[in-house]
C-alpha cells in the first residue's frame, strides 16, 4: 500500500466508542454543584416568599434568576442521567433567560351556575 492510499478522505474512520471511567471526575463534580444548586434554589424560593410578603408582588428579577438556576439544575441532571453528552456550565455558557416572560396567564373564574328560580305552585281551578 501507498500512502497516498491510506490518506484518502473517503475511508471511514472507526467510531472509538467513549470511555465511561472518563465521565466519572465530572459527574461526581456534578453531583455536588447540582446540591448546592438545589439548596441555592430553594433559599432563593423563600427569599421570594419574604418579598411577596412584604412588598405584595413577586421580585421579578429574583423570579428571572431562579429560572436560570432551574435551568442549570436541570441541565446538570441531564448530563448525570445520560440524557446528553453536553457538559453544563462552566464547560457551555449558563442558561439564558427566555425572551418572553414567563409569567403564567391569570385563571378565569368560572362563571356562576344560574340556579334556577322556583316557580310558585299553580292553583288548582
Amino acid at each position: 500500500m501507498t500512502e497516498a492510499s491510506q490518506d484518502k478522505p473517503d475511508t471511514p474512520k472507526p467510531e472509538s466508542k467513549p470511555n465511561p471511567w472518563k465521565r466519572l471526575v465530572p459527574m461526581i463534580g456534578y453531583a455536588i454543584v447540582a446540591d448546592i444548586a438545589l439548596w441555592l434554589i430553594v433559599l432563593f424560593a423563600i427569599m421570594q416568599f419574604i418579598v411577596v410578603l412584604v412588598a405584595q408582588k413577586r421580585n421579578e428579577q429574583l423570579a428571572r434568576f431562579c429560572g436560570q438556576m432551574i435551568d442549570y439544575f436541570r441541565q446538570i441532571l441531564d448530563f448525570l442521567t445520560y440524557r446528553t453528552e453536553d457538559h453544563p456550565f462552566p464547560f457551555a455558557p449558563f442558561p439564558q433567560p427566555p425572551a418572553t416572560s414567563r409569567k403564567r396567564p391569570a385563571r378565569k373564574k368560572a362563571p356562576a351556575k344560574p340556579t334556577a328560580a322556583k316557580k310558585p305552585p299553580k292553583a288548582a281551578a
